[in-house]
């Protein structure tokens, strides 16, 4: 999972502030893969300067110039299932986890007032998608391992699902929970009150332990 922001913009800084600390990290570290895209594509990798590009673009008369991240949006869902290589499995993403993504930055344009009009087959709808809601705990130390099972939880897990990590270094309530759950190593990951892996998993796996 990203750590260090690449974008320091005001615009992006007051978003990311205004989001619950759990949302945040998730939603911080969509964004600095929004901004690879955007590199790639040759589209403005800075939040404030593309707030600024929407606006210029809004006063167009041409459909295509108008509702140009409209239109990137979609693109960006589609570029991380076929193009984009994740981290730790260098694997595109699968639809849920792309959606998730998708959503994170509809959250920084809505969030500035510039609520996003995508057509409605663009992207898919919550109808078209499995809706599995699990409570996912991760219990980690900070460790290589343990970020990279919590970046393969989060590709994994539909957005249904809510994800909490407790880093038992940080607070002895964290080292009590893991007990009460029977964790024994770390990374060790709970699903509904159940210790259901132990390890860095795989991707299939944690699906299988979410039933997706």
């Amino acid at each position: 999972m990203t750590n260090a922001m690449t974008d320091n913009s005001l615009a992006t800084t007051q978003w990311l502030d205004s989001l619950k600390k759990a949302t945040r990290r998730q939603y911080q570290n969509s964004w600095e893969i929004w901004l690879q895209y955007c590199r790639e594509k040759d589209i403005l990798d800075n939040g404030s300067k593309q707030l600024w590009d929407m606006q210029r673009r809004r006063q167009s008369s041409e459909t295509l110039e108008k509702f140009f991240y409209d239109d990137q949006v979609p693109n960006f869902f589609r570029w991380l299932q076929t193009e984009y290589k994740g981290e730790p499995t260098k694997k595109p993403l699968n639809e849920s986890s792309a959606l998730s993504f998708t959503t994170a930055i509809r959250s920084f344009f809505a969030y500035h007032r510039y609520p996003l009009e995508i057509k409605k087959e663009a992207l898919p709808s919550r109808s078209r998608r499995k809706k599995v809601k699990h409570t996912i705990e991760v219990f980690t130390s900070g460790c290589p391992l343990c970020l990279e099972t919590i970046q393969i939880v989060h590709e994994a897990k539909s957005p249904e699902c809510t994800l909490t990590e407790y880093n038992i270094r940080e607070k002895n309530e964290h080292l009590e929970r893991a007990r009460k759950y029977g964790v024994k190593a770390v990374p060790s990951i709970v699903v509904d009150g159940k210790l259901a892996i132990e390890g860095k998993p795989t991707i299939n796996q944690v699906k299988k332990a979410l039933g997706l």
